[in-house]
């Protein structure tokens, strides 16, 4: 055998090698990635603990090769991003409306330029509630030193405002108005879209003021919780890093739990 033929059956055997491998490497992705959907099934959100657990220890699949997995079926809008270390099946995003809190919002910015400040308002979640809200209230979070000024600005202009009631203020002085306002102390990093609360910070505030306020049982506040996230993709990486800071996220975890099925934490 020549030299120049010997050296051209290496080159052959050297690129049947290298197919070999690549398809030895796309044969082990796409039964990566039908695992992986496998373990989906049904689910509408799941964290990538939560995919480790459910695979369990006869899957045992390195960091790298389920990141890139994830990463690809990601591209291929298989699924889709919902926070950090977490994915969704639910291909549309929610669209917060702020229609009923942009008043608010242009007055206290125009006073008070500088300030760091977020609103939302329980009308924003009536699509999603299960019974008619006859009245709304909207919640302002400020600095510490500007809650009384935000508030006396804001009863300047007609509207009834409450300074941090506590719960059992309520009973007592916080009356019913279409134009009630609860300004209360804000959060360090609470998720806001420029001066509006973000769906996840909405959620985890509505949790706390159902009590707080007397607006709503639990059983209604999970109708709206339910109806939000199981439609329309929102960050629950975002939500669990806010419910935590709030001291609430136990709760919301719990909350979570009761729809194994569809999230899989």
């Amino acid at each position: 055998m020549s030299l120049q033929h010997s050296g051209i059956c290496c080159i052959i055997t050297a690129h049947i090698n290298v197919c070999a491998l690549v398809i030895q490497e796309n044969t082990a992705t796409k039964t990566l990635k039908d695992t992986l959907l496998q373990a989906l099934d049904s689910a509408k959100y799941a964290s990538v603990k939560g995919l480790r657990r459910k695979l369990g220890s006869k899957n045992r699949i390195p960091p790298s090769s389920l990141y890139t997995t994830l990463y690809r079926l990601v591209e291929s809008k298989m699924l889709f991003d919902a926070g950090r270390r977490w994915y969704s099946t639910i291909p549309t995003p929610f669209k917060p409306q702020y229609a009923s809190v942009r008043t608010i919002a242009r007055l206290v910015e125009k006073q008070f330029p500088q300030l760091q400040f977020s609103v939302w308002s329980t009308e924003q979640l009536q699509p999603f509630a299960h019974h008619l809200m006859s009245r709304f209230t909207i919640f302002l979070h400020t600095e510490t030193d500007a809650i009384t000024p935000v508030a006396e600005y804001l009863q300047g202009r007609k509207y009834t405002v409450y300074s941090n009631p506590k719960q059992t203020e309520v009973e007592k002085y916080v009356v019913a108005s279409d134009r009630r306002i609860i300004v209360r102390q804000l959060v360090t990093e609470e998720p806001v879209d420029g001066h509006y609360a973000t769906i996840e910070k909405t959620l985890v505030d509505l949790f706390l003021e159902k009590d707080r306020l007397f607006l709503m049982d639990l059983a209604e506040f999970k109708r709206i919780f339910e109806n939000i996230i199981f439609a329309h993709r929102i960050n629950m990486g975002r939500l669990f890093r806010y419910a935590e800071r709030r001291k609430v996220k136990t709760s919301i975890v719990k909350l979570c739990s009761e729809h194994k099925d569809s999230i899989i934490i």
